[in-house]
Order: structure tokens, then sequence, then C-alpha cells
């Protein structure tokens, strides 16, 4: 086991970067932003902050570490807007499995040992090796980051955790537009869109007027959400400044990402500041990560919201 972490710990941001890039193409389009997102929700950097920290309260304050940036306490709930968390028992069985047999042979590159994994638990379970690709490198690189406990204490009896629709089904849902009236093709103004926050739940959705950003329509959502986490004081996605400055209204945008806003400058360099955009995304026009605040809707869009804030390289 400990050799197989050896093996994961030669691996550090860039080289990841490199991994998902190798991997993106093969991966099921049910999964593909979603495993962005968790590896943006995730990052090697955030772990190794806390790794080194000999007080966490200061560093805390430091770094502006806002709600649930703990991992190992939310391991398999962190999963959970990924499609191919209906496996995860079986991948977290499967990986403490592999990492008890690493020192067996010598490691392949990483992309080719995750794609080896993937097969094998695929065949076993009769599915297509595409939806667990994702998932594998999810569980990779949190077995990097956290080791092997978490995984038993998570794992469970080898059966599905949720039942999910079809793949095709949810790419459909999650393609559908919003209705906007009979005459609504004739309307040129204050169309609304539909913003989903949480899949598993049919009411997690509000509206956004066209041209709003996802922050104000967020707010126009009066139900309780600050008992669940104190970062939501209006609406579901947390908000504070609402001008970029503090990162409280990071995103991951598991689709529609063509009906929001390009990327501005201002943004990217927030986003940056905060050390939410990956080396892969820096460059794209609509990446997966936004922040609410900033991000404009012109369609109907479906979000993921992080359980934690921070500034990890502003500070820096």
């Amino acid at each position: 086991m400990d050799a197989f972490r050896d093996f994961l710990n030669q691996h550090d941001e860039p080289a990841w970067d490199d991994v998902l890039a190798d991997l993106e193409p093969s991966l099921h389009p049910v999964d593909r932003e979603a495993t962005r997102i968790w590896f943006g929700f995730w990052p090697l950097k955030l772990r190794r902050l806390l790794r080194e920290s000999t007080d966490e309260a200061a560093t805390a304050q430091e770094y502006l570490l806002d709600g649930r940036y703990w991992l190992e306490r939310q391991l398999d709930e962190s999963v959970d807007f990924l499609y191919g968390s209906i496996y995860w028992n079986r991948v977290t069985e499967a990986l403490l499995q592999r990492s008890e047999s690493a020192s067996d042979r010598n490691p392949e590159s990483l992309s080719s040992e995750i794609r080896r994994f993937a097969g094998g638990l695929a065949a076993q379970l009769k599915v297509e090796k595409s939806l667990l690709l994702g998932i594998s490198a999810v569980a990779f690189m949190a077995f990097q980051q956290v080791g092997a406990q978490p995984f038993r204490n998570g794992s469970g009896s080898g059966t599905p955790r949720s039942k999910r629709p079809a793949p095709k089904k949810i790419l459909k849902y999650r393609s559908r537009k919003t209705n906007q009236g009979l005459f609504g093709f004739l309307r040129t103004v204050n169309r609304k869109f539909t913003v989903r926050f949480d899949e598993s739940k049919r009411d997690a959705a509000f509206s956004c007027i066209e041209g709003q950003d996802l922050s104000s329509a967020s707010a126009g959502d009066e139900r309780d959400y600050q008992t669940r986490d104190h970062r939501c004081i209006a609406g579901p996605i947390p908000a504070e400044c609402r001008v970029a400055s503090c990162g409280y209204c990071w995103i991951g945008i598991l689709s529609g990402r063509e009906n929001i806003i390009e990327l501005s400058k201002h943004e990217r360099r927030r986003l940056n500041y905060f050390g939410y955009l990956d080396a892969s995304a820096r460059h794209e026009t609509h990446p997966v990560i936004r922040l609410a605040c900033q991000s404009k809707c012109y369609g109907d869009v479906t979000v993921v919201v992080p359980p934690w804030n921070g500034s990890l390289d502003g500070r820096r």
C-alpha cells in the first residue's frame, strides 16, 4: 500500500493535468464535466496547504478558508454529483485491493493505470468502461490525498450507493429547455431559464431572468439553505460580496456552459487569485469553474456548489 501511495505522490498538479487531458476524450459525456469539476473542487494544493499547517485556525484565517474543506470528512459525499458514484462502493473496494497488491509489479504511467483499473472493473460489472474512467480517476486522486483509512471507513457492501436514470436520459434532461410559454418565441426580454443545483432532488432549481447573474438569481430563492450551510445567506449558492472579491460564489457548471457569458478578464483574474482555475482551463472562454456573481445566464444550466471556498493562490 505504501508503494502505491508513493507512486501516486510522484504526480503533482501539472502531472495530473496531463492525465486528465489524456483521459478526457474517453470519458462518458455524462461525467466529462463532472470529473473536471471534482478535480477543481479538490486540488492538491488545498491538501498540501492543510497537511503543512501546524495551526488549522491560523491557516484558515490566512487563506480565508470557509466551509467544509477536509476531503476525508466527506469523501463519499464529494462524488455524489458524478453519475459514476453509483459504482463508488465497488470502486473503493477495488482500489483498496489494488493498493495492497501494488508491490507485485512496477506501476505503468498513471493514465495507463487508471485505464487498466477502470477496464478491469467495467468487465466485472458488465458496464461501459467510459462510465468508470472518471470515477476511477477521482478515486486515485482521493487516495493520493487522504490515504486508505477514509476509503475503509466509507466503503459499503459493494452495492450501488444510489440508483439514477440511464446516462442517455440524464443527458437529455440536462439539454431540456425551459418552456417560455405559448408565445415565448416572440419574447425578446425577461425570458426565464432554469438553474438546477442538485440533480438528485426534483425541486432543487431556481429561475434566472435572461442576462441576470446566477448569484442574484439564486438570492431570489427564499427557501432556507443557511441551516444546511452557513455561507448560504440568500439562496442555495453561497454569496458575500457579489463583485468577485470574496470567492464565496464559485461553482462548477455541470451542463450548459455555452449558456453562460464568456469569461471576462476580471473574472479570470479573480479565479486565478483564488486558485480555482487549473492550468488547462486558464485559456478557455467557458471553463467548468465560474464565479456565480459574474456568470450572466442566457439559457438553462446545471451547477454544482462546492462545500468550501478560500484564497489559495492570492495569499501565496
